[in-house]
């Protein structure tokens, strides 16, 4: 895991389902993973879930990671939720930047950051 060197990644949050190809690694490296089997067609039935995923990211002692698989759906959720919430953006400047990661609004991820945080 080159990243968490590079980068000096110390947590993973993993929103994919399947087996991930690095948990050893991760593992061996000391780096804090956390696994959620999020569906990238149906958001989580439980919403604490969602907090609790936003929590472990909003923690200064960690440098995070988060992925799914493509990163366009899942982790562009909680990564627009983070730049709402904690860095201020209008959910239009998200969906713009998300734009640029094949994010669409055609997904359920969108539909409840429009719940969540405006209109569509």
């Amino acid at each position: 895991m080159f990243l968490s060197k590079k980068y000096r990644i110390t947590r993973v949050i993993s929103l994919r389902h399947g087996p991930l190809p690095y948990e050893k690694v991760a593992k061996e490296l000391g780096i804090d993973l956390h696994i959620f089997l999020w569906s990238s067609t149906r958001v989580p039935p439980d919403p604490q879930e969602i907090e609790t995923v936003f929590a472990l990211m909003r923690d200064p002692q960690h440098v995070v990671l988060v992925h799914c698989g493509s990163g366009a759906t899942r982790a562009g959720y909680v990564i627009a939720r983070y730049r709402i919430l904690e860095q201020n953006w209008p959910l239009e400047k998200v969906r713009k930047e998300m734009s640029k990661f094949w994010h669409t609004k055609e997904n359920v991820y969108d539909k409840l950051l429009a719940e969540e945080f405006g209109k569509h």
